[in-house]
């Protein structure tokens, strides 16, 4: 089995929003691109998902998965992730253990 990790993708909402002097948006799809190129059987995404807490951020993520991603998805947030209110809106009351596409 090949497992790929993510690891702190920093979305925001708006398209041309910049963490730490780097555009955010960009750099997830160039990392999408690798997920494509790579195949793997599972994609694991970890740490700070969304830099804003935004309900856009969180959309932005749960969209771009949805769209590029054709294996199984564990998500694994920090733990200031799992307590933002938006996250917990966006996944139900308690975050998930994994969500899955497919």
């Amino acid at each position: 089995m090949r497992i790929l990790q993510l690891t702190d993708p920093h979305l925001v909402a708006a398209d041309a929003a910049r963490v730490r002097d780097r555009p955010a948006l960009p750099l997830w799809h160039r990392a999408l691109d690798q997920v494509e190129l790579l195949q793997p059987d599972c994609l694991v995404v970890t740490g700070d998902l969304c830099q804003d807490e935004s309900w856009g951020g969180y959309t932005r993520l749960r969209d771009a998965l949805q769209l590029r991603v054709n294996c199984p998805v564990a998500l694994v947030p920090r733990n200031t992730t799992i307590r933002c209110s938006s996250m917990r809106s966006w996944v139900g009351s308690a975050p998930p253990r994994r969500l899955s596409w497919s």
